[in-house]
């Protein structure tokens, strides 16, 4: 694990305690699904499109004597039928969301599942002036911001977790957003 992504896994953790469930949206081989539930004792359920990281997250958990905590499904964040509304305390989401086509969409799926006063977190590669665009470097930490104020989240905070990872947090607030 090179040492952007372990600072992005500490400073989520340092924002989730006492969350209760945690959703990691895109959670590949399960690193910060084991990380988290270590480090929370929190039960932590992960999603991927894909089911190839499902043995090694596993692997993961029991080393980390965490896996009666744990659990990876396969689903699309685009459409989450399979959670109920409010049922997470945060959803986290790591070198995920520009792989998503309907980044709109999963936001406002995230939002429902996400009860009130949750916290999403989105770490992620950022376009950053001065240094060149890549596959993973598609969107700037601003539009990232945006993207969350327009799916309803309050108090949009933005960290430079390293020179092109950005942790951008927000809210679900306890009152209903207005249509």
């Amino acid at each position: 694990m090179g040492q952007g992504r372990e600072a992005l896994y500490r400073r989520i953790g340092d924002r989730l305690d006492s969350t209760g469930e945690i959703l990691d949206v895109g959670c590949g081989e399960g690193d910060l699904v084991a990380y988290l539930a270590r480090r929370t004792r929190a039960r932590v359920v992960g999603l991927d499109i894909s089911d190839a990281g499902f043995a090694r997250a596993r692997q993961e958990a029991d080393r980390q004597a965490v896996g009666p905590l744990t659990e990876c499904l396969r689903g699309d964040a685009q459409e989450m039928t399979g959670f109920q509304e409010g049922r997470f305390g945060a959803v986290t989401l790591t070198f995920t969301l520009h792989h998503i086509d309907r980044k709109a969409r999963a936001l406002r799926e995230i939002y429902r599942v996400l009860r009130p006063g949750g916290k999403v977190l989105v770490g992620d590669y950022v376009i950053v002036e001065g240094r060149p665009s890549t596959e993973c470097h598609r969107l700037t930490a601003s539009q990232v911001q945006e993207m969350l104020a327009e799916a309803g989240f309050a108090g949009i905070t933005v960290e430079m977790v390293g020179p092109d990872i950005a942790l951008v947090e927000g809210v679900k607030p306890d009152l209903p957003r207005s249509a």
